[in-house]
């Protein structure tokens, strides 16, 4: 998440260029932050990677990962209005939707880590 904050005290759309390269074309990150900074979000997504195929994790839950999601959004409350909001006016709104993703996040990786891994499974899932 640090690695975010920093993309979005640079410039807030560079953190959703991060986390949404088709919608808002892409960017080289590697200008941005170092690679002391980059390792620790290629490694948790590495290891949800390994984890699913490596230790033959249960398949997904979508129904406890759809409980999740409702769960979060009720603890965020009106932040989660940036979640989902395509457009934005200004570099505040921008601003206030990136600290809404990483904050949604933050969240999630409070559940234990079987029920976050499930929750991320779902979510990057197609």
């Amino acid at each position: 998440m640090e690695g975010l904050r920093k993309l979005e005290a640079i410039d807030p759309i560079l953190c959703f260029k991060n986390l949404f390269p088709e919608q808002y074309g892409s960017l080289h990150i590697t200008n941005h932050l170092l690679h002391e900074e980059l390792l620790p979000m290629m490694e948790a997504f590495g290891q949800l990677i390994s984890d699913r195929y490596e230790l033959q994790n249960p398949d997904m839950d979508i129904a406890a990962a759809k409980l999740i999601l409702v769960e979060v959004v009720e603890v965020m409350g009106d932040e989660a209005y940036y979640l989902d909001t395509p457009l934005f006016e200004n570099r505040k709104d921008y601003s206030e939707a990136c600290r809404s993703v990483i904050r949604f996040y933050e969240l999630i990786a409070d559940y234990d880590e079987d029920t976050a891994g499930n929750f991320l499974r779902y979510a990057f899932s197609p």
